[in-house]
C-alpha cells in the first residue's frame, strides 16, 4: 500500500475489509455530528466518500482491472451489484501486475 489517500498501488479483500468496518464506524460518528451541525457532518460524509473511492479503486487494481470501473460501481445499476461482489470475493491477480506488487506477497523486494 502506497498510501491511504494514494491511487496507487493495489490492497487486498482483508484490508479493504478492515477499511469498510473503520468506516462504517466513522459514518456513524458523522451522522451524530450532522445532528449537532449539520454542515460539519456532511463534510465528514464527503471525505468518507472520497477516501471509499480510493480505496475502491485499489481494489480494483489489484484486481488487474482499471479504476474506472468505479464509474460503473456508483452509476449503473445491478452491474453495480456485480462489482460489489466481485471487490468482495474475486482474489486479485498473483503476482506483480501493472499497478503494482501483490499485497500478500512476503517477497520485500516486490514491494520497492
Amino acid at each position: 500500500m502506497n498510501g491511504f489517500f494514494s491511487m496507487d498501488g493495489r490492497i487486498s479483500r482483508k484490508e479493504l475489509f478492515r477499511y469498510w468496518i473503520g468506516a462504517l464506524v466513522w459514518f456513524f460518528i458523522s451522522l451524530a455530528v450532522s445532528s449537532i451541525e449539520e454542515n460539519t457532518g456532511a463534510i465528514m460524509i464527503l471525505a468518507l466518500w472520497g477516501v471509499n473511492t480510493i480505496q475502491i479503486v485499489k481494489r480494483f487494481h489489484d484486481m488487474n482491472m482499471s479504476g474506472l470501473y468505479c464509474l460503473g460501481l456508483y452509476f449503473v445499476p445491478f452491474y453495480n451489484l456485480y462489482l460489489l461482489i466481485c471487490l468482495l470475493f474475486v482474489k486479485g491477480s498473483i503476482g506483480s501486475n501493472q499497478y503494482g506488487a501483490d499485497p500478500l506477497s512476503d517477497n520485500t523486494d516486490a514491494k520497492k
